[in-house]
């Protein structure tokens, strides 16, 4: 009785594990959606996809602030060849 007893906690302990593997594996497969409309750049993908791994974005003033939209550019953007 008492093996069964063990092999039953190792089995839920492995149980725990694997589903806790799982929970992170989704976690870090999560992505944002990035739309960009911007077909020559070499991010760009069907669907107005930005398919780059990280995004910069910087104001056009040297600055840090932005009012409006007009403002701001993506510093990711590179040329499609």
């Amino acid at each position: 009785m008492r093996i069964k007893l063990f092999f039953l906690d190792v089995y839920l302990s492995l149980e725990r594990v694997l589903f806790i593997i799982n929970n992170i594996k989704e976690l870090v497969s999560l992505k944002v959606e990035v739309k960009c409309n911007v077909k020559d750049c070499k991010y760009w993908d069907e669907g107005d996809q930005c398919i780059a791994d990280s995004i910069y974005v910087v104001g056009h003033h040297g600055g840090r602030e932005a009012d409006k939209v007009e403002e701001t550019a993506c510093k990711t953007f590179e040329k499609r060849t």
